[in-house]
């Protein structure tokens, strides 16, 4: 009889890993064990050691999120590179979300931003070679498609944080005191909207 199971995630060129336990029986599975494939192998990543998010200027296409990972916070950087596309079918490439999750949130960006995404390439990654499975960071895959549709910027201090509906609403996560703290952190804060398409007049 198997108890748990425990899996690395990560992509495969990436230097962290996460590490996760699935359990039959009893016992919590919400703590995480994060790792980084070092010259020596796999070393533990401290909590002070948790950046994800490269220092500097905003970028065009790209936006920050704080997603939780069992009881850790962490500051991500979702990047989306949106590009006219020639083809019949335009391609669609996440890399750190599910492919549902990010057709799911491309059309919700096509429908309530006005996007005419049917005809663009989208492609989407988590930076860090993460994955992500907290949909506290749905408000930043759109906010990054827009941005590098609309080829602007945000302020490098905004911080994008919540679950996007079907109908573009945006929804109140768990833990957003730890969520708050973690911008702190970095001296950023979180963008106070309650519909995806108010990412327009940012």
């Amino acid at each position: 009889m198997v108890d748990v199971v425990l899996y690395f995630e990560g992509e495969k060129n990436g230097d962290f890993r996460i590490l996760r336990s699935v359990k039959n029986r009893f016992g919590s599975t919400d703590e995480v064990g994060i790792f980084k494939m070092t010259d020596k192998g796999l070393l533990e990543v401290r909590g002070e050691e948790l950046n994800f998010v490269e220092e500097g200027e905003s970028k065009v296409g790209s936006a920050l999120t704080v997603v939780l990972e069992g009881g850790r916070a962490m500051m991500v950087e979702i990047q989306a590179l949106v590009t006219e596309s020639f083809s019949p079918v335009p391609k669609r490439v996440f890399a750190g979300i599910s492919f549902s999750r990010g057709q799911l949130l491309t059309a919700v960006g096509q429908k309530v931003l006005g996007m005419p995404l049917y005809k663009y390439d989208v492609y989407l990654s988590v930076a860090g070679g993460l994955k992500i499975q907290d949909t506290g960071a749905d408000l930043a895959v759109i906010a990054a498609l827009w941005s590098s549709y609309k080829n602007k910027a945000f302020f490098e201090k905004n911080v994008f944080v919540g679950e996007v509906s079907l109908l573009g609403g945006v929804r109140k996560v768990r833990g957003v005191d730890r969520r708050e703290k973690e911008c702190k952190v970095f001296g950023k804060s979180l963008v106070r909207i309650k519909k995806a398409g108010e990412i327009k007049r940012l």
